[in-house]
């Protein structure tokens, strides 16, 4: 089954409609999780798209529009209310955009450690093989974003939850382990001098990781509450 044929399901089920209703799926939403129960959904839409959407495929007038903000985030709440086969029915899609902007200048404000958290890599080449402080500064302006965005979360191999930022950074950073310690494992074992990272040029290693994990990143939250029924 597909991403769109699941969404169609959940929405379904939320609104509880009959059979017969159409309800159309957010043409990008991917769940936040593959936990059971999920009812979070990530986007690329806006949130004004995302209201515009599904005010004209829910047939169902809503009972309320709540308008929400925060320091980095701007979105809304539909609220609904209508008589459906048990009963009078009550039920939400609360959906958050980030503020990219105001994110950034939030975070540079108070946790910066976080933006940088995604050029760590990078940032160990600055002063290697002819890569500068300017350089760095111009992929990190370019995509100092990254932190702010949204990313799907898993279950590692340990049972641990992680989001995909976290684990494409230990994917990479894996990689970049074991290609250093075959060529420790190759070299002469007559000169116990250790390889690091900055033995060789990883600069383009790190911007493919930079470019992999802007392709992941989504804007946009959706959460769908449980229909209520009303007696």
């Amino acid at each position: 089954m597909n991403i769109q044929y699941y969404l169609i399901l959940i929405v379904l089920s939320l609104f509880n409609i009959t059979a017969k209703s159409q309800i159309t799926a957010l043409p990008d939403a991917v769940p936040y999780s593959h936990k059971p129960g999920n009812c979070i959904w990530l986007s690329n839409m806006t949130a004004d798209q995302v209201k515009a959407f599904y005010l004209s495929e829910i047939p169902y007038k809503p009972e309320l529009i709540t308008e929400l903000s925060d320091k980095t985030t701007e979105g809304f709440k539909i609220s609904y209310k209508h008589e459906g086969s048990l009963g009078w029915q009550k039920y939400s899609i609360k959906v958050s955009t980030i503020q990219l902007n105001e994110c950034i200048a939030y975070y540079e404000k108070y946790n910066p450690d976080l933006l940088m958290l995604p050029f760590n890599g990078l940032r160990e080449m600055v002063g290697s093989f002819g890569h500068s402080q300017a350089d760095f500064k111009k992929v990190y302006k370019q995509y100092q974003y990254l932190s702010c965005k949204l990313y799907k979360e898993f279950i590692d191999d340990k049972g641990n939850s992680l989001n995909e930022m976290a684990m494409l950074m230990q994917k990479y950073n894996a990689a970049l382990n074991a290609s250093e310690e075959h060529l420790m494992a190759s070299g002469d074992k007559s000169i116990p001098v250790p390889v690091t990272k900055q033995s060789k040029d990883n600069w383009d290693y790190w911007l493919g990781f930079i470019n992999e994990l802007d392709r992941m990143g989504y804007i946009t939250l959706i959460e769908y509450s449980t229909a209520n029924v009303i007696k």
